[in-house]
Formats: structure tokens, sequence, C-alpha cells
């Protein structure tokens, strides 16, 4: 730290040293300091990831275009390329599995924001495959490390008022730091070489949500950027190289760099070790932006209670947050989703697929799910308006009548068995089919996950025909 960056007044001394705390406890953290309860999300995340990163290898945008580039580039064979099977670098599976990961926006999420999975799980776990020999304990530590950091990071801006989507796509841009100090955390980095590797990560740390404005496909795999920059990270970590600086509260660091120093230090530093934010972790039931679900879920209400037919639809009004506007405009290109990353990030398409079929499949960002006709007329004919006033979704029958169900705000709750079945569900698409006792086999070492010897064998079961 220079002088340079001597804090100017009290509000800014009392930030000081917090990139010093995170890589304390990054280096530090211990499986036997994990609530039971959280091991148990650590391992539903675990599945979790591993299933959404094999549907994407062949469903989700650009994830076909990004296996064959790390196909033709594979270096030294360190780590597995989920839903493939090769043997590739850990830089090239950390860019591939991490854009599978997110690709179709089935990742978890922070209850408060940042995808939670695609920081977490990606990169800890290819540097335990290139390692060799990590148990599952070390695994589950360093995980929690990652999803911790990932939750702070964006429970902080949350908590100081601040949109984190305005501009940036949190999930990419908070994902840096919080996937290399997971990674490191499994070489059991030492807190000053941790430093260097939240600072490396901030060297690298992107994610305009410009191509996101513009509805380009390519947005799905920006998962694959924040993984291979955290594995980056660690291995010049690694050799030796210093990077220590202060990364989160600097004058340059990520809340200044990005938010205008907009943030609450407290949720940051407040209970570190001792209360995990990383408990709220919410597991996505359908594959699209958290913000759709709410929309999904009132309109399956809507559906369910008076049985709705879309003949009998002439309208269809949506009542919206300001903060939901992303997700409703350009309204022509939320209507009519030319990919499956603009699908996922549509309110319209979410309701006209649920008032159709009843729910959001995976097949539905199939080109042929995309074209479906009664859906796309279900979209023309559906409006909105952004109020302060609770959420909601109206729909206007041939009748006359007019139906409105107003949402909450409490996500669905996960359980493993709904995981592991998520997971079989994600696995039938995998580019590399995986024999159904393959999947048995991995949901039981996952369910197990603190007895396992060797992580290796998950991703290598995963690649048995």
């Amino acid at each position: 730290m220079t002088a340079s960056n001597l804090p100017t007044n009290a509000a800014e001394a009392s930030q000081r040293g917090m990139t010093v705390r995170w890589s304390q406890f990054s280096s530090d953290l211990a499986f036997g300091q994990l609530p039971g309860e959280l091991v148990e999300v650590i391992k539903g995340l675990l599945l979790d990831t591993l299933g959404t990163a094999m549907a994407a290898s062949t469903l989700g945008d650009c994830c076909v275009e990004v296996a064959k580039m790390v196909r033709l580039h594979p270096g030294a064979p360190e780590a597995t390329l989920l839903g493939h099977g090769d043997r590739v670098s850990a830089l090239s599976a950390a860019f591939g599995n991490g854009a599978f990961a997110h690709a179709l926006n089935f990742d978890a999420l922070g209850r408060a924001g940042g995808h939670v999975g695609v920081a977490a799980v990606v990169s800890p776990l290819v540097i335990a495959e290139r390692q060799r020999g990590v148990n599952g304990r070390e695994l589950i530590a360093s995980i929690a490390v990652a999803a911790e950091l990932n939750a702070r990071l964006a429970a902080a801006l949350a908590a100081a008022g601040v949109d984190a989507d305005e501009k940036f796509l949190s999930g990419q841009l908070l994902g840096y730091m919080a996937a290399a100090a997971g990674a490191g955390r499994v070489l059991r980095f030492t807190p000053e070489r941790m430093a260097s590797v939240i600072g490396l990560a901030l060297m690298q740390t992107a994610g305009t949500r410009q191509v996101s404005f513009e509805g380009g496909p390519a947005k799905a795999i920006y998962g694959g950027f924040a993984n291979q920059g955290a594995v980056l990270s660690v291995l010049l970590a690694e050799q030796g190289i210093d990077a220590r600086c202060e990364a989160i509260e600097g004058l340059a660091g990520i809340y200044r760099l990005f938010y205008g120093g907009r943030y609450d230090p407290g949720v940051l530093a407040d209970g570190l070790g001792e209360q995990f934010y990383a408990l709220d972790t919410v597991f996505k039931p359908w594959a699209t932006s958290g913000v759709v679900h709410r929309f999904i879920r009132a309109s399956q209400q809507l559906r369910n209670t008076h049985r709705i037919q879309c003949g009998d639809i002439v309208r269809i009004r949506l009542l919206a947050s300001l903060r939901d506007k992303a997700w409703l405009e350009p309204a022509a290109e939320r209507r009519r989703p030319g990919n499956a990353a603009t699908a996922a990030n549509s309110i319209f398409f979410g309701v006209a697929k649920t008032l159709a079929n009843g729910s959001v499949a995976l097949a539905d960002f199939t080109p042929a799910g995309l074209a479906q006709p009664d859906v796309l007329a279900l979209t023309a004919l559906t409006d909105y308006e952004l109020t302060n006033d609770a959420a909601a979704v109206e729909v206007t029958l041939r009748s006359g009548e007019v139906l409105k169900a107003t949402m909450g705000t409490e996500p669905l709750r996960l359980g493993f068995d709904d995981l592991a079945a998520k997971f079989r569900e994600c696995a039938r698409h995998a580019a590399r089919p995986v024999a159904p006792s393959a999947l048995e086999q991995t949901i039981e070492y996952v369910a197990d996950l603190d007895k396992l010897p060797d992580v290796a064998v998950l991703p290598a079961l995963l690649s048995a025909r």
C-alpha cells in the first residue's frame, strides 16, 4: 500500500484494510468452521453448476463455438471441459466451463444479486482437478470462500442502494475476485499470496452490459472471462508475482472504479467467518434471469387458478418496477428474442411461455422453442407499465374479464432432491452423453462430498460414456 493512498478522512479510514481482511479470511477458512447448513448449500451449488454447464454445452448461445475454440487450443491436459469430456489446460477449462455454467442463465444467484454458481464453483474445481488429491472438505471450504465473497460483494452494493447491473454485468464483474479467492484457497495460499491473487483479479476485471443492451448472444458466455481471469491470477501468484493492493477499497479498487465508491463496508466486514451470506443462495427452477422468475410464478398462478387458454387472451399487461426495465426493453427484441440469451432476459418471453405451456423448459431456448407460434402471438399482445406499485401480471380475456396476479418476492426453495432432478435433466443435453449410472454415482458423491478423498473423480465420471 503506497503513501499516496493514505486515507483522507475518518470514513475512508474505516474502510482501510478490507482487502487484507478478505485475504486473511480466504486463506484461513477451514471446513470445520462452516455451519452444517452451509455445507449442504455448497453441495447443492456444486451439483447445480455441473448440471447447468453440461446442458449449455449444446443449448447455450455461443457455447458450440467456445467448445470448438477450446478444443482447437487444448494445451496441457490438466482439467475437464464439462459436457464434452476433453482434457484441456486449466486456463482453457476455466474459460469453457465458466462460459457454459452461466450460458443458460440457469446457475444459482445470491439473494442480493451476483451469480454465485458460476463465480464460486468453476475455478476451484478446475484448480482442484489440476492439483489432484484435493479432498471434498477442501473443495467445500474453497467454494465457500468464493461464494461468500461473491455474495457479500453484491450485497454491499444492494445495501447502498446501487443498481449493480445498470451498466455492468455484475455476474461477470464481481466474479473475478470471488473465483480467484476460491481457487487460491484450493492451493492453501498464504494471506499475502491471496492478496496478490485478488489484486491480479482486479487487474483483469471487466463486464460491460453493452452487448446485452443490444441483444447480442455473446452475453451468455461472460462467465468464461471471469473464471479464466481467476485461474490466470492463481497461476501467476503461484509463480510469486506480487500484486498486493487495496483491490476492494482503494482509489481505483473495484467499488470506486465501477460504482463511484458507493457500497456498504459493514456488509463486507461484519461477522466475517461467523455469519455467512452464502446461506441465502437461490437455486433457479427455470433457465431465465431471476427477475423473470417472479413473473413466471404469477403467470403460473393465473393459468392454474383460472385454466386460461391462449385463444382466450386478448391482452397481457405487465406491471413492473423501474429496476425491471432492462428485462422489458428494447421491447421489440424482448417480445421476439432472436437467441436464448435474449429470451432468458425477457419478461415477455417468460410470461408468454408460462401462459401457453404452464412453465419454462430448457427446450424453450432451442430455435424451435424460440419460434413457438402461440407464444409469439401472446408476446405481441403484451404491453407494460413501469410503476412504483407491486409488480403484477394482468390478463384480459375475450369475455372482458380481467385477471390479475400480484407477485411476491420470496424465491422458490429447491432442496438437494430437486437439484438432483434438475441435474439429471440438464445432463441429458450434454454434448457427450453420460451413462445413467455415472450420473447417479456423481449425485451420490456430491451428497457425501465431505467424505470424498479426491474430487477429480467428479469430472472424470461425467466424461464416462
